[in-house]
């Protein structure tokens, strides 16, 4: 692109902290009863999961998520918390050590 052309809509929401199309989606989320959506961030907390590690994952489908758009993710509290139970490994007693 030429200097003073302007740039296509998703290079500049990805760039912008205080993009409107995301602010748009976040109202109509919200709207939709979604008030207990997790951003990565929240879900990073809620499973104790690096970021990375979470976005793998979404991209290999591996942990429960909603996609709003091309990049704007989102995840249920309740089924990251019912994912995190279905994933727990039970603690076997310890044997004795044989002598």
């Amino acid at each position: 692109m030429r200097a003073g052309t302007s740039t296509p809509r998703e290079f500049r929401c990805a760039q912008s902290t205080a993009c409107p199309h995301f602010f748009r989606m976040a109202r109509k989320a919200r709207r939709q009863g979604m008030d207990d959506k997790l951003r990565y961030a929240e879900a990073e907390r809620v499973t104790g999961i690096r970021r990375e590690t979470l976005y793998s994952m979404v991209s290999r489908r591996q942990i429960p998520h909603i996609r709003l758009g091309r990049r704007l993710v989102v995840f249920s509290r309740a089924e990251l918390e019912r994912w995190l139970d279905a994933h727990k490994v039970a603690c076997s007693t310890p044997s004795k050590p044989s002598r």
